[in-house]
């Protein structure tokens, strides 16, 4: 696996990871995960459901295809799983269990690498498009900014809320006519609920932005696919807080919804967090060795740069103002009036 040009080894016991939490996963929310069928830990060989039907969601995206019941599927998936792995669910024990099933090895230390110390505290300007690397070296040296980030970098290190995915975005799942599959879980491990929230809304993000850089595609075809962006991130983040309610009312009953001690996953401390990782997240990709296929496809370093300001733009947003916003829609509009602006 490759960051910004270096290149990291993960262990064969990473794939033990993976397989672990798909099988956990799948028992939680049934028809989210690839079947498991064969799993030979002393050799590593695992064989694995044939996802031919499927095409990676990144892929569709850029294709400008919908699927109208991805985003409520993910939601789903990620409030039911973030509930039931949760301390809300698991008594102490049960959840130190899991926590050691899933303990950090590299995960942390590769996505503070990646999302907060090289994206943003000490960023690799010399790997950036050259017509953004001041717009990036003037985002990361403002002190409000670094502080915010810090404060991110903080949580993802120490908070232990629920299993996480790590490395869920458009290109680690499998989309098709109402069914999605995700995979690639090596990364999985106990953080904070608003990290995988953050690390998927920004790659649809950075395909909003992407897209509005590209000079090829029809006005109208353009601006009616970013609106659909817009919604799917809209109903990811609202089926996430439905579905976490809906497990919660489950196992303790419609009496007392969302009291305490469900304040450590308030809604505005979830919404603000969630905002930065996906700040962090989009800056985190604007490096030429961790472009997604988006922004690979824009070959004209002047077209490129057009997304990649948007990016930035949105992402100084978030973590100057993102402490503002209540609701998710705060995040479309900001797009939206950055786009106009």
């Amino acid at each position: 696996m490759t960051s910004h040009g270096e290149v990291y080894e993960l262990p064969l016991a990473r794939m033990a990871v993976e397989v672990y939490a798909l099988r956990f996963w799948e028992r939680l929310c049934p028809g989210t995960t690839p079947q498991i069928y064969r799993w030979d830990d002393e050799r590593k060989l695992l064989i694995m459901e044939d996802l031919g039907r499927l095409r990676l969601w990144s892929e569709s995206i850029l294709e400008r295809r919908r699927f109208p019941e991805v985003a409520k599927r993910l939601g789903k998936f990620l409030g039911t799983t973030a509930f039931y792995t949760s301390e809300f669910f698991l008594d102490l024990e049960e959840k130190k269990l899991l926590q050691a099933t899933f303990a950090d090895g590299q995960t942390k230390p590769f996505w503070n690498h990646l999302f907060f110390q090289s994206a943003m505290l000490t960023p690799p300007l010399e790997a950036v498009n050259p017509l953004v690397r001041g717009e990036l070296a003037e985002l990361c040296a403002l002190s409000p900014v670094r502080r915010e980030v810090e404060r991110l970098q903080e949580r993802y290190a120490w908070q232990r809320q629920c299993l996480i995915h790590s490395d869920l975005h458009t290109s680690n799942i499998f989309a098709g006519e109402g069914e999605i599959k995700v995979f690639d879980a090596e990364y999985a491990t106990y953080g904070p609920v608003a990290f995988d929230l953050g690390r998927l809304l920004s790659s649809l993000v950075l395909s909003y932005a992407a897209l509005y850089a590209k000079n090829d595609v029809a006005e109208a075809e353009k601006r009616a696919y970013q609106a659909y962006l817009l919604d799917v991130i809209e109903e990811i983040y609202q089926e996430f807080g439905d579905s976490f309610q809906t497990a919660w009312e489950e196992h303790f009953g419609e009496s007392n919804p969302f009291q305490s001690p469900y304040n450590r996953f308030s809604r505005q401390e979830r919404l603000v967090d969630t905002l930065g990782f996906i700040a962090c997240a989009s800056v985190g990709r604007l490096c030429d060795a961790g472009l997604p296929f988006d922004f690979k496809e824009l070959t004209d370093p002047q077209v490129r740069a057009a997304g990649q300001r948007l990016v930035l733009r949105l992402a100084e947003e978030l973590l100057l103002c993102g402490k503002k916003m209540t609701e998710i829609n705060e995040l479309t509009a900001c797009l939206r009036r950055l786009v106009q602006a």
